[in-house]
């Protein structure tokens, strides 16, 4: 078949092959039979002369057959053609058994039986007091199903603390059994690379030895979990060329996967933008950890509280957590404590930092001008977040002005109301409020608030 997408699918299919011929060999070598594998290894070589995992398991099967000064050959061999063709060594797995081999090392005449593949169960508890999410839940649920050509996957983005991980974590509890070959976690902000999440998820199916480069770890991967049902939840993935390659073969897998903004390397993913908590889920879930009779017993404070966690799970959490450890204070100690006239010259209380945690973390990976918009427009509650507005008071063109805009609110750091306006969450406010000071200093917060002046003193008012 001519074209581009047959040409790409001949090499995918090809790698594939590949890496299954070397793990055969591999998994033959284990089990005793190295004279079998010396031919196949042979031809594999001729085909592929650069690929040097299949000379590193001829070393082996001749080592094992009892023709050292073979395997020192096709060392030698090796070397030979790496250095003729790309003019370098032969890497650290090659070298190190051609010093085994020299060492006449007696670990390498030991067998063992091939790398059995596992059922990982990498799901973390679910939450016991998950509340709300009924609508997206059922679109996950119904999204995420085996299928025999394709890979389904589901993304979750939303502001940080918003609740992304539980509902992943919910939500793939409440499928688990239609992936009974495992399901997986991969945790995108401890991985770093797709690299290094390959073998771990490798690991994780068997404890075959892993390939050195990150297409052959892909192919082997995508190897392993063809036409099994497996679970993938890739959480916090923040880079989105983490995603491709951790893809899994087709016929039977699908994931999930969380971020705060929604990436376009994610092709074909279906993807769900999670809100807040609805005022009385809020509620619902602060007596959940607290009790319901002390929330009866204080209702307009405890209206209070979940106005000001503006329904984000994880400042509802670390509230009410706050409150259990804390039996003597009332609801509207609390209120005021964590949420609300929090002066920036004293210090943060602990639970006021696990609020501002998640907003800290994504305002540390903005561009400086971003993080800076962020802040300075939490000076004031009363002002109107427009491009106009915002032009004024950072004095940049407008078009800059919407640009920074688009930039907090693909982060979930503001929320695009339409028409052009924009607005801060409680907890988002409370946290860009006071850095606002901390980080850009008074002088820079009052040339803004005197710009602010400036510009409501500009605009005619309508009896003019």
């Amino acid at each position: 078949m001519p074209g581009a997408f047959a040409e790409l699918e001949r090499t995918r299919l090809e790698q594939l092959r590949t890496a299954a011929a070397e793990d055969l060999a591999g998994d033959e070598i284990e089990l005793g039979r190295p004279a079998e594998t010396v031919d196949g290894l042979v031809a594999l070589i001729a085909g592929h002369p650069l690929r040097e995992r299949p000379r590193e398991l001829l070393m082996l099967a001749l080592y094992r057959c009892g023709r050292p000064a073979d395997a020192l050959e096709a060392y030698r061999a090796a070397r030979s053609t790496l250095r003729d063709q790309l003019g370098m060594d032969p890497g650290p797995a090659l070298q190190r058994m051609h010093a085994r081999v020299l060492a006449r090392d007696p670990d390498l005449l030991a067998t063992r039986p091939p790398a059995a593949r596992v059922t990982p169960a990498q799901l973390p508890a679910d939450l016991p007091d998950f509340v709300g999410r009924v609508d997206e839940l059922r679109s996950i649920t119904e999204a995420l199903r085996p299928s025999g050509s394709s890979v389904p996957m589901v993304g979750i983005d939303g502001i940080g603390g918003v609740g992304k991980t539980a509902l992943a974590v919910h939500a793939a509890h409440r499928i688990a059994e239609r992936f009974l070959d495992g399901q997986i976690v991969v945790d995108g902000d401890a991985v770093g690379t797709a690299f290094n999440a390959l073998a771990g998820l490798i690991r994780a199916l068997t404890g075959a030895a892993v390939p050195d480069s990150l297409a052959e770890r892909t192919a082997v991967w995508r190897s392993l979990t063809a036409g099994r049902r497996i679970l993938l939840v890739l959480d916090g993935v923040r880079d989105g060329s983490l995603v491709r390659p951790l893809m899994p073969g087709a016929g039977g897998a699908a994931v999930l996967l969380t971020s705060r903004r929604k990436l376009v390397e994610a092709a074909g993913a279906r993807w769900l933008t999670l809100g807040p908590l609805s005022p009385g889920e809020t509620e619902r879930l602060l007596g959940t950890i607290i009790g319901e009779s002390r929330l009866r017993g204080e209702p307009e404070a405890a209206r209070r509280l979940a106005q000001g966690t503006a329904g984000l799970g994880q400042a509802v959490r670390a509230v009410g957590l706050r409150l259990v450890s804390r039996p003597q204070w009332s609801l509207a100690k609390a209120s005021t404590r964590i949420l609300f006239e929090m002066p920036v010259a004293r210090l943060r209380a602990a639970e006021g930092e696990e609020i501002d945690s998640p907003y800290a973390e994504a305002m540390s990976v903005l561009a400086p001008d971003a993080a800076r918009t962020l802040r300075l427009l939490a000076l004031s509650r009363d002002w109107e977040i427009t491009v106009p507005v915002v032009a004024a008071l950072l004095m940049v063109p407008e078009t800059h002005a919407e640009d920074l805009l688009e930039a907090l609110a693909d982060v979930h750091l503001i929320e695009a109301d339409g028409d052009g306006w924009y607005h801060y969450l409680n907890p988002v406010w409370n946290f860009a409020h006071r850095r606002a000071l901390l980080d850009d200093g008074p002088d820079a917060v009052r040339a803004v608030l005197a710009r602010w002046h400036a510009y409501r003193v500009s605009i005619p008012s309508p009896g003019r």
